[in-house]
């Protein structure tokens, strides 16, 4: 059972030191195995109520614990809402953006035990995992090298698969052309436009031409899909941050480019499905603020991983 701090909730100021230096973190030596999902809610209460309880249906390998935690991104989280005794929620006292709510949930966890969890999940709550998906994930047999897990993503709105994010590195010219294109809204929203009609085209090209299955429904890549992104404690061991300095987007090609720093892969599981409601967390988003955390995700990727 998860031990609440001071209650059910907790105020904090959500800075937080780097977990590389996270003082009393030990490798995940001991017998208790953890699957860790850290989720930031925004706005949409009756979407994450359906998340918690649908985590709550799900069947859990032998030996495990699943604990959920959340950031309360909103500051407007209802005080007379139960959690069952696996979620904890946390309220950072400011609005921490997508990876920054997680990764002040992950501190918080392990203020607690002190021990990398052995899967620490990122994700969104509109999100639904197949039935069997934490049995599965307990039981791959993942390279060592192996810092984060992509699962197979499918969008309910066209059946599209979000991953791989991104095959592979992007070049400095593309990095380059995409702030060009975000550097305004009007050419941002075309490349959204035209990036989602490529994509069903794709989509509906490999449906009447399918692809081999891939050896072992495993495969390296370069970026995983935000949606869902499943890290292990190698990634934390050999000094991996979440410190990303964006406020949303972009998180994924950050996450790829820690990984790659350290010399460990990224690996996309065929067959561990998920689905994704996707955007209705960002629904109530304006464009042009979207395009500005876009434009500032760009720029800070360009100037930490990119420009010489």
């Amino acid at each position: 059972m998860l031990i609440p701090i001071n209650g059910q909730q907790k105020i904090g100021n959500g800075s937080g030191e780097d977990l590389r230096h996270k003082g009393g973190v030990k490798p995940n030596g001991s017998k208790n195995k953890y699957i860790l999902l850290t989720t930031a809610y925004i706005n949409e209460i009756e979407t994450l109520k359906s998340f918690i309880k649908h985590v709550a249906s799900l069947p859990i390998p032998v030996g495990w614990q699943l604990h959920l935690v959340i950031a309360d991104n909103s500051g407007t989280w209802p005080d007379d809402l139960e959690t069952p005794d696996f979620c904890l929620v946390f309220k950072p006292g400011a609005n921490l953006g997508y990876l920054g709510g997680c990764r002040y949930a992950l501190t918080k966890w392990l203020d607690q035990y002190l021990q990398w969890p052995d899967f620490y999940g990122i994700v969104n709550n509109d999100i639904t995992f197949q039935t069997e998906f934490f049995v599965k994930l307990a039981n791959l047999p993942v390279p060592e090298d192996v810092a984060i897990i992509a699962p197979d993503t499918l969008r309910t709105e066209d059946g599209l698969r979000e991953n791989p994010f991104l095959s592979s590195r992007l070049h400095p010219y593309q990095v380059l052309k995409l702030r060009a294109i975000y550097s305004n809204r009007i050419t941002g929203a075309g490349y959204e436009i035209a990036h989602l009609l490529r994509r069903r085209l794709v989509y509906k090209l490999n449906h009447f031409f399918p692809k081999d299955n891939k050896a072992e429904n495993m495969e390296t890549i370069y970026a995983p899909a935000g949606s869902a992104m499943f890290i292990r404690p190698v990634f934390f061991e050999r000094g991996g941050s979440l410190a990303f300095k964006g406020f949303l987007f972009e998180e994924e090609i950050f996450l790829a480019e820690e990984a790659a720093r350290l010399e460990l892969k990224v690996l996309l599981i065929h067959g561990l499905t998920i689905i994704h409601d996707e955007h209705t967390s960002l629904k109530k988003i304006k464009f042009a603020r979207k395009i500005k955390w876009i434009q500032d995700s760009l720029k800070i990727i360009w100037e930490d991983y990119y420009r010489k």
